[in-house]
């Protein structure tokens, strides 16, 4: 199963290479400096998201890209972030290009004093007798020592500005990160399977493929809990999560979709293979053996529950799940630890 959230780690000077390369974009393009369109661009220029890469060179290339497709960009790629943690990120990353700015300025302003200095001196060597030659060089090493010290107060301010942009950096990806994922397990969070399976569930198949929908569900789940506490119930479900996602692959999804109960989208496959990947999970959920620490005492096997169904044409999201419930109601009721493929669709 692929990573929603994508590897993205930066060293400092990629950051501030990031950085730049955003202030030039925003340069280029006549952009708006807001915190919404840093972010935007930042992401872009990061190269992590591919659908928001794609859909900015494209504008570029059709000469396009102004606020109004920044605005889309963020609400078509990045908007399912926690609002109002990543505008407080957004707006911390604005301040610290504002400080960057204004630091590059500071350091171009003693620049040019320096080179009036220079100025000054070369019009005073033309004009004034050797005599005041030691006034004129003392007057030229002064001036040198102040742009001296004006680069490196720049130096260092602009490699504090850097660990704060990797630390910004590391924040927003966190916070995606918690809005993408349930915490517990790592499998996407019911508000992203959602989103995500229903961009699925437009793909085109192969012929005699379709996309099918497991819904699984933890035997007994109850029971661990009340014999053995819900730290040990708790890492029941990691143990089948992990199991889960170890049969997911490509472009398959897999989720937490409340509770006990897991959902699992399987992409452009025969009905068959469906049917083959559930059987592998719950096979190999049954075999998995956990023993409380400190203790020799080993839990009972755990055991799941599945019901599959397939996408037929006009489907939506909520016929496939209800159909797959059913079938998994249907596990249930029979015996459990079992797979049940669906009844007629809804």
């Amino acid at each position: 199963m692929s990573d929603p959230i994508a590897d993205n780690e930066h060293t400092l000077e990629e950051s501030a290479q990031i950085l730049r390369q955003v202030i030039g974009f925003f340069s280029k393009w006549k952009l708006n400096p807001t915190p919404l369109g840093y972010y935007v661009i930042y992401e872009y220029m990061s190269g992590q998201d591919s659908q928001l890469c794609e859909f900015i060179t494209d504008q570029c290339e059709k000469e396009s890209l102004d606020n109004v497709a920044v605005k889309q960009a963020y609400k078509d790629y990045l908007q399912n972030a926690d609002e109002e943690q990543l505008g407080e990120y957004r707006q911390e990353m604005s301040n610290l290009m504002v400080r960057m700015i204004s630091q590059i300025r500071t350091a171009q302003g003693d620049t040019r004093k320096f080179y009036n200095e220079l100025k000054k001196t070369d019009h005073q060597l033309r004009s004034e007798s050797n005599s005041d030659l030691t006034s004129m060089v003392k007057q030229l090493l002064d001036a040198s020592r102040e742009v001296r010290s004006s680069n490196e107060a720049l130096i260092a301010s602009l490699h504090k500005s850097q660990e704060e942009a990797e630390n910004l950096r590391k924040e927003l990806v966190r916070v995606r990160e918690e809005a993408t994922l349930d915490m517990l397990t790592g499998l996407l969070n019911r508000r992203t399977l959602e989103v995500k399976a229903i961009e699925l569930m437009g793909q085109p198949t192969d012929h005699g493929k379709t996309h099918a929908l497991l819904m699984l569900d933890i035997d007994h789940f109850k029971n661990f809990n009340d014999t053995f506490g819900h730290l040990v119930g708790d890492e029941v479900i990691k143990r089948v999560s992990k199991n889960i996602r170890n049969h997911v692959k490509g472009i398959d999804i897999a989720g937490r979709y409340g509770g006990e109960e897991f959902t699992v989208l399987l992409a452009n496959i025969p009905p068959e293979g469906a049917v083959s990947v559930a059987e592998l999970i719950r096979t190999t959920t049954e075999k998995l053996r956990l023993r409380i620490k400190n203790s020799k005492q080993s839990i009972p096997p755990i055991t799941i529950s599945c019901g599959v169904s397939y996408l037929k044409k006009g489907d939506k999201l909520t016929c496939l799940v209800s159909r797959a419930d059913s079938a998994l109601y249907e596990a249930k009721e029979s015996g459990r630890n079992r797979v049940v493929v669906e009844t007629p669709p809804c």
